[in-house]
Order: C-alpha cells, then sequence, then structure tokens
C-alpha cells in the first residue's frame, strides 16, 4: 500500500489575496504527541492566524478527547468572527 492524496498539490495556488483575506484562529492542542506543541508553535510563526487559543488537557484528537471545551471554543470563534 502507498500514501494517496485527494487532490494534486500542483493545482493550488496559495496567495497572500486568497488565503490571506479569510480570518483565521489556531487552537493549540497542549498534550498532542503527534504534532508537539513546538511544531505547532513553529506552524503558527510561517503561518499567522488572527488569533491563537489553547486547550489545555487536549490531545491530537480534540474533538474526542476534550469535544465540550472544543465546542466551547468553537462556539465563541463563530461569535466574534461573524
Amino acid at each position: 500500500m502507498r500514501p494517496l492524496r485527494f487532490f494534486d498539490l500542483r493545482d493550488i495556488v496559495i496567495t497572500q489575496m486568497n488565503y490571506g483575506s479569510v480570518q483565521r484562529v489556531y487552537i493549540v492542542s497542549e498534550k498532542d504527541i503527534v504534532l508537539p506543541k513546538q511544531l505547532q508553535e513553529m506552524m503558527i510563526v510561517h503561518s499567522p492566524p488572527d488569533e491563537v487559543l489553547s486547550i489545555s488537557t487536549s490531545d491530537h484528537m480534540v474533538m474526542l478527547s476534550k469535544p465540550l471545551k472544543l465546542r466551547d471554543r468553537l462556539l465563541d470563534i463563530a461569535q466574534r468572527y461573524t
């Protein structure tokens, strides 16, 4: 078995005009061992969102490890960014 992409990356063009026009919030998963906090912070530096939130006790699958905290964060984001 080999990995298969769902889309061809050569067809995607990311520009500041398009990608940068969408407001973004990053939620840090503090206990993620798949993407450790240091790697998440590096991702944030390379593609800064408008806001950074965190869920201190969540792992990689936030929707399974902390569903209520994730719901609260998403509702807050939706109310403030709409």
